[in-house]
């Protein structure tokens, strides 16, 4: 079998918990052409094959049946003989020496396909062939029927066309029920009857249980090239819609060219969360609105997915987790393995001011997230007095080729759930080569003029960055800005630490309002530096860094710390050639450096020493502190 036309099936106990049943435990599916809508006219109960062929004719299907063996082997009868199409298996060869279960095997002559004789169901069985036509009365019976007979729909190389928007109760679109067990073949489509609704889905698991889906590479197929209005952007035409659902598994799916999501996992007027929830290796492409949306969820992990491509409708997300109210939760959710890549807005996005005031603590990790291409690759946002508990947690996030920023929180505020990013690579921002400190820093926590609340900004922790810009320009690496007219506290617990690699004579911008703040700057690598020139400088004037260098100057140069640091800010300044002049940094009248007397009026210090080293902290507004001294340093007035 090749591979891409294999569905795999994997025991899901330890991935989701026993919360979700491995149901079709090691299980495999091969591709079998146009067999799937051909009934079998002939059946052979031990009998030599030669003693079937004589009483077939030529081109006819027959099933020749071993009931020792417990096997069932399908051919189509030629004129030299028989060819084998595929061999079927009863419940009696489905068991194991120890007495467990399989479903399907393959050795070297053939691949075994998962039909246990009457317990699988195909759409010809029922008169449901492919077709342009709207045949969505006939599938909800269809599909009803199998799950009650609690049999496997095998669907085969199908391409369906059907209603997406016409309730049937309060379902839309091929509504999937408790117990469904959904086996599609590659080549399967699933297509909506374009039409003007901001609301539709094809797939729709609401209110249901114990569903797995196996998508093998099989597409839903939005009308976003067709749609015949220009509204929706709160609305939901869907490819696989999951809400209110329980143990719901769907695997190797496809949905795009939706109107709005791709899929959608979230609460219904009954229940306020989906709960065990596996989207595994699933697509979103081309979506108007969202390659996902996440909404409400218990128990969630999407892994090995991809979504990319969203554009149309705001906020064109390739995931987007946005809560639409404080009752609903974002508990246990997991991404594994997550790419997004040229989406119109973020690749990943958080946005959870809806959930202000909950009592459900947020609970989310992502881990080895990559983007490619979108206009931010991961984006932040939360703006709310009451505040949310919990975490977020993002793992070694590697964003590339961003058209703004890499990361970006715009008017997270430090009542927000924690937010941790450990160890992310992010290459090549600002594709654009904007200017903007909010815009196009490598990473930007922000507010706008027009931002709501006063909260500050913050609760934001970023450790051992790497900043790789291979060419273009950023204004900063980190750029923290509140512009809002109406008076915020200061930004609070924002942690930026032990950068391990960025471009040169790029550093972090905390603008004036924000210098009392609780940031902590810690780059024990030296990483976030700049190089004096031959000529007066300003410290604070390019940016925060956190080791400067001082060449061999041909003249006495003055480099001025203009007092702008917040307290508890650490810096360096290296000495790194010996020239015709001093490197002088002082800092102007008012502030104190411990332990030099720097009283006197016009106060410097200088080594005249290569390699000399002096480390200083910032402790309280007027003073500052040296913490490490090598070399010899003079002083200066």
């Amino acid at each position: 079998m090749k591979n891409d036309h294999v569905s795999r099936r994997t025991a899901l106990n330890g991935m989701m918990g026993a919360a979700v049943t491995p149901y079709l435990a090691n299980a495999q599916t091969s591709r079998d052409g146009n067999v799937d809508v051909k009934e079998i006219k002939r059946i052979f109960i031990d009998l030599d094959l030669a003693e079937a062929e004589a009483s077939t004719v030529n081109g006819q299907l027959f099933q020749l049946v071993d009931s020792v063996a417990g096997r069932a082997v399908v051919y189509r009868r030629s004129a030299t003989g028989s060819e084998k199409l595929y061999e079927e298996v009863t419940a009696t060869a489905l068991r194991q020496a120890d007495g467990s279960s399989i479903v399907g095997f393959e050795n070297d002559t053939v691949s075994t396909r998962l039909n246990i004789l009457s317990a699988t169901m195909r759409p010809a069985m029922r008169g449901i062939f492919s077709s342009s036509s709207d045949q969505r009365l006939a599938l909800l019976d269809f599909v009803a029927e199998a799950a009650q007979g609690g049999k496997v729909i095998e669907w085969g190389p199908i391409d369906l066309t059907f209603d997406v928007v016409t309730p049937a109760g309060a379902v839309r679109g091929l509504g999937v029920p408790s117990g469904s067990r959904w086996v599609f073949h590659p080549e399967a489509r699933l297509r909506a009857i374009p039409n003007s609704s901001d609301r539709y889905c094809i797939l729709n698991v609401l209110d249901t249980t114990d569903i797995l889906i196996e998508g093998c590479g099989a597409r839903l197929i939005g009308d976003r090239n067709d749609h015949t209005d220009t509204g929706g952007q709160v609305g939901n035409g869907l490819g696989c819609g999951i809400r209110g659902g329980v143990n719901v598994v769907v695997r190797d799916l496809i949905a795009e060219e939706c109107w709005g999501d791709g899929f959608y996992v979230g609460s219904s007027a009954s229940r306020s969360y989906s709960q065990d929830i596996m989207l595994d290796n699933v697509r979103g492409l081309n979506n108007a609105r969202q390659g996902l949306s996440l909404i409400s969820a218990r128990n969630m992990i999407c892994r090995e997915s991809s979504f990319s491509g969203t554009g149309g409708l705001l906020p064109q997300s390739g995931v987007d987790i946005e809560p639409n109210y404080n009752y609903e939760y974002l508990e246990a959710v997991r991404f594994q393995n997550v790419r997004t890549s040229g989406n119109s807005g973020a690749g990943f996005l958080i946005f959870l001011s809806a959930m202000n005031g909950t009592s459900h603590p947020v609970d989310i990790t992502v881990e080895g997230l990559k983007d490619d291409g979108s206009t931010v690759g991961i984006q932040l946002g939360f703006a709310g007095a009451a505040g949310i508990p919990g975490r977020i947690r993002f793992l070694n996030p590697s964003v590339a080729n961003n058209v703004a920023s890499a990361i970006a929180a715009p008017n997270y505020q430090s009542t927000g759930p924690k937010v941790v990013i450990d160890d992310p690579l992010l290459i090549d921002w600002n594709r654009t080569n904007g200017n903007s400190n909010k815009y196009h820093s490598a990473i930007s926590i922000y507010a706008e003029a027009r931002s709501s609340g006063t909260t500050g900004l913050g609760n934001i922790e970023i450790n051992r960055p790497r900043y790789v810009l291979n060419s273009g320009t950023t204004p900063y690496l980190l750029n923290i800005s509140d512009e809002r007219m109406n008076s915020p506290e200061p930004a609070t617990a924002i942690r930026h630490i032990d950068p391990v690699e960025a471009p040169a004579e790029k550093g972090i911008f905390p603008n004036a309002g924000l210098t009392q703040s609780s940031i902590v700057q810690r780059d024990q690598f030296g990483t976030v530096a700049h190089k004096f020139s031959d000529a007066n400088e300003s410290v604070t004037g390019i940016g925060y860094f956190s080791r400067y260098y001082i060449p061999a100057v041909s003249a006495n140069r003055t480099y001025m710390v203009n007092n702008n640091q917040p307290i508890g800010w650490e810096f360096e300044f290296v000495v790194t050639g010996v020239g015709a002049g001093q490197g002088r940094v002082t800092f102007g009248p008012g502030p104190v450096l411990v332990p030099f007397d720097s009283t006197a009026t016009g106060f410097y210090v200088y080594s005249v020493t290569d390699g000399s080293r002096l480390r200083i902290r910032k402790t309280a507004p007027n003073r500052y502190e040296v913490i490490d001294q090598i070399g010899t340093w003079s002083v200066g007035s």
